[in-house]
């Protein structure tokens, strides 16, 4: 049989019962690990101890719920990447991975990251577009009248978003267009 690969995550203590670690991958995710012949290592961020030893045999080092620093892939003679799965990577140190000649991976997922950032993007474009936090402060001191005032009509135009959040709300531009809404220019 090939060689096992070591993917090292290094996550938050969520239980101070039993000192579990999470979150822990899904179901698919151990599927798709097995077909790679891959091990996932799940260590805690505070088992100092446990993290320099998982760390020494590590390939690949995937982003859990804490940075990963240059200390961390100092410890990690054996890493040819590091990997995030969430929108952006600024929770890993590039300048040291580059200097450290290890691979940055960036790769989103789209059932929960893009996704729900486009739905985020959408909510909020809403929220102004109706005024939401002025209505709900006029609601809530009870001025009925001055709150019925401070409703107008939206906007007819959204967008300046770009990148792949910006491609998932033209996608979903049925979503806007039922509120009235039209997109105006994006990058594709």
């Amino acid at each position: 049989m090939s060689k096992k690969f070591k993917v090292l995550k290094v996550s938050k203590v969520v239980s101070s019962i039993d000192g579990v670690v999470g979150p822990s991958m899904s179901a698919k995710e151990a599927e798709e690990f097995a077909k790679v012949n891959a091990e996932l290592v799940e260590v805690a961020e505070a088992d100092k101890a446990g993290v320099a030893a998982a760390a020494k045999e590590a390939d690949v080092i995937l982003l859990g719920s804490v940075p990963i620093t240059r200390a961390l892939m100092e410890m990690a003679p054996k890493c040819i990447a590091v990997m995030c799965q969430s929108v952006g990577y600024d929770p890993i140190d590039v300048k040291a991975a580059t200097e450290l000649n290890i691979l940055v991976v960036n790769l989103p997922s789209f059932e929960w990251c893009i996704e729900e950032v486009s739905n985020h993007a959408l909510t909020l474009l809403l929220a102004c577009a109706k005024h939401v936090k002025i209505l709900d402060a006029l609601v809530r001191q009870g001025q009925w009248a001055e709150a019925k005032k401070a409703q107008k009509p939206m906007g007819s135009i959204y967008g300046q978003n770009h990148g792949n959040r910006r491609r998932r709300c033209h996608r979903q531009n049925d979503r806007p267009q039922s509120a009235g809404l039209r997109s105006q220019g994006h990058r594709l």
